[in-house]
């Protein structure tokens, strides 16, 4: 048992330290798609993680973040946005949930991103239920429907 808390602090402490310091350095070219890849790699382990581990997960979505803002990697912020809003939401910070699901969708406005716009729509309702602003949640989530 400690050896597999042992392992997950150096695992964790491995991801804070090491992770953001890859993306320096990078200007451009194919190091810039690796990098990309980085970031949906890293977002998708987050998802994965989102509800067993969220400590893991609120770690590996911050540094997609942090890379992806480094790269100029919109897509990736977005997503990271959006990731880190959902594990707020599932910790019962709303509001701190929704400022970051709203970043998101400014984002994905910019992109053009219909398939990721309606997602977010609609967490953005469920944010607005768990603070009893029944109108603003049905309004978000029949905008996302229009998103589908």
């Amino acid at each position: 048992m400690h050896q597999v808390i042992g392992c997950r602090c150096f695992i964790l402490l491995f991801l804070v330290w090491f992770i953001p310091s890859l993306s320096k350095g990078f200007s451009g070219g194919p190091a810039e798609t690796v990098s990309q890849q980085q970031v949906d790699r890293l977002t998708k382990q987050a998802d994965q993680l989102l509800s067993s581990h969220p400590d893991s997960a609120f770690v590996l979505s911050n540094n997609a973040l942090m890379l992806s803002g480094r790269l100029g990697y919109v897509q990736g912020t977005a997503y990271s946005h959006q990731l880190i809003g959902r594990l707020l939401y599932h910790q019962g910070m709303y509001n701190q949930s929704l400022s970051n699901l709203l970043q998101a969708e400014k984002l994905y406005l910019d992109l053009q991103e219909e398939r990721w716009m309606g997602e977010n729509l609609n967490y953005q309702g469920l944010v607005y239920y768990a603070l009893r602003q029944q109108d603003l949640a049905l309004r978000h989530h029949q905008e996302a429907l229009q998103h589908y």
